[in-house]
């Protein structure tokens, strides 16, 4: 369903997880001040615990029910996305160092087209409720920028989050 690598500029790439990234997943993992919700918190970050989470990574993506990229920023890695399909949905996690409004969007953009050439019918990006920056720039983004993204439809799942948005999802 997807590549194992896609360049969507000059400056940003994504590769699927792989075992010889495990030194730099290690350092970027325990760069970061909180915890998130890919699988482990950091308390559990140890080369074990991310050898084992990469070897069942590449597993899901033969099952094709889960896959997972490690994003590069000028060949640095930026950050992590998941894609946890059931059937035509997709639903997208992800841990990002900064989150910069740009990157976001190009980030959807690319998931967007991307799942226009698969069989997902529907993308989903879950926003973690304590997480106000990505609030916001979901709401500048992709509810004010719309036509820039070429949303055909968007859905949102009410929660109690500042934005009161839990999800966003978009039909592709």
């Amino acid at each position: 369903m997807f590549n194992k690598r896609y360049v969507i500029n000059q400056h940003l790439e994504l590769k699927k997880i792989d075992n010889y990234q495990i030194n730099e997943l290690y350092d970027f993992l325990n760069s970061l001040n909180n915890e998130h919700h890919l699988g482990f918190s950091k308390s559990e970050v140890d080369l074990v615990n991310l050898e084992e989470y990469i070897v069942l990574a590449k597993k899901r993506w033969t099952e094709k029910s889960s896959y997972f990229f490690v994003i590069y920023q000028d060949k640095q890695i930026f950050g992590l996305i998941k894609i946890n399909v059931d059937k035509t949905n997709g639903q997208i996690k992800y841990l990002l160092q900064t989150y910069d409004p740009k990157i976001i969007e190009q980030l959807i953009d690319f998931f967007i087209r991307v799942a226009q050439s698969t069989n997902l019918k529907w993308l989903y990006l879950k926003v973690e409720q304590d997480n106000n920056q990505l609030d916001q720039i979901l709401n500048s983004v992709c509810m004010y920028k719309l036509n820039l993204l070429e949303l055909k439809e968007i859905n949102i799942v009410r929660s109690n989050t500042k934005l009161i948005d839990n999800y966003w999802a978009k039909r592709v």
